[in-house]
């Protein structure tokens, strides 16, 4: 199964053994999703060099950053699909009560090896954002309807979370921590290790990836609506499909306006945008409950969306090539390809 994001490929004999134990794994069904309770880690676990347990059989790498990199792994005890996280900054946690809701991919389980600590996630079969924005490019971004709707479920995952007592802050809403499930396109918000609650004193670590981050969150201040600038800036780039700029150019070109593409007049989704993205967090909604009563003002939406959004299929990976299928959301095979990574 192929895992929302570009798997990083390693030429060679390291390919052929992943891909000999993605087809021994395949041979016997499993459900892909963890077991009810999830995986019991226990201090007496045994262990690899890495520090990893002996039960997970690492995959492949599906993404690293400065903080952390995540693996998809078969646990051998339940036989399932899991992500496996390393953190390799463990200053940036918190120790912050994610609450269970619909939409947050919260850990199954954790375990520490001196210095590195990890977190066992369900793996869920879909796609990030990041990778659906990277395969339209050349194409049309997600455009009417399907904006508007992908905006709003970002704001209700961030409801809970903002309505905590105190209030959390997810801190690094990006792309890259946002999937698109398979079967229903609904959206998950996964990387909750730098979630922080707001408190009044205190200076917080710095996180987030640039382009994505309010300047208040820059300066070690997040808030709930520090989110609410990372939710626009994610509805910016997966409209125009390219990156957007950082604070800073912003900050030098004042007078720009951002603005989406094609947005449907029966949505007032591009003034709510201009809100999520202003620079001084007193012009923003204060939280994604006041965001989403706006959203959702009487108006009429239609499913006007008519562009083909390119979506990933399965991808199988032999001797170091990845083949794709280019399909349309409603299932309908556009094309077929190979991918020869460069690295």
């Amino acid at each position: 199964m192929f895992l929302a994001s570009v798997a990083l490929i390693i030429p060679g004999v390291g390919f052929l053994a992943s891909y000999l134990i993605s087809l021994g794994m395949t041979s016997k069904p499993k459900d892909s999703r963890s077991t009810k309770h999830g995986p019991r880690v226990t201090a007496t676990s045994p262990k690899t060099s890495h520090g990893i347990p002996e039960r997970y059989v690492v995959i492949r790498q599906i993404s690293s950053s400065e903080f952390s990199s995540v693996h998809l792994a078969q646990d051998q005890v339940t036989g399932n699909r899991v992500l496996l996280k390393k953190i390799t900054k463990p200053e940036i946690l918190t120790n912050v009560k994610i609450p269970q809701a619909y939409g947050l991919a919260v850990p199954i389980a954790k375990f520490q090896d001196k210095d590195t600590q990890y977190e066992v996630l369900e793996y869920i079969e879909g796609w990030t954002l990041a990778e659906i924005i990277e395969l339209n490019r050349s194409h049309v971004g997600v455009e009417g309807y399907l904006l508007h709707d992908w905006t709003e479920q970002l704001l209700k995952i961030l409801v809970p979370l903002h309505n905590s007592h105190p209030a959390i802050v997810h801190r690094d809403i990006n792309p890259s921590n946002i999937l698109v499930r398979r079967e229903s396109l609904e959206l998950v918000l996964l990387d909750l290790s730098c979630a922080v609650a707001v408190s009044g004193s205190g200076e917080q670590i710095p996180v987030g990836r640039f382009g994505y981050t309010a300047p208040e969150q820059l300066q070690r201040r997040a808030v709930p609506a520090s989110d609410l600038y990372s939710v626009g800036m994610v509805v910016y780039s997966m409209n125009l499909c390219k990156e957007p700029p950082t604070v800073t150019a912003r900050q030098h070109r004042e007078r720009d306006k951002l603005e989406l593409r094609n947005v449907t007049l029966t949505t007032n989704l591009q003034s709510v945008f201009e809100r999520l993205v202003a620079l001084d967090p007193r012009q923003r909604f204060s939280d994604a409950s006041e965001a989403l009563a706006t959203l959702n003002v009487p108006v009429t939406i239609k499913a006007d969306y008519g562009n083909e959004l390119w979506l990933p299929s399965k991808g199988k990976v032999a001797m170091g090539c990845l083949s794709w299928e280019y399909i349309r959301p409603d299932g309908t095979s556009l094309s077929h390809g190979f991918w020869f990574p460069s690295s």
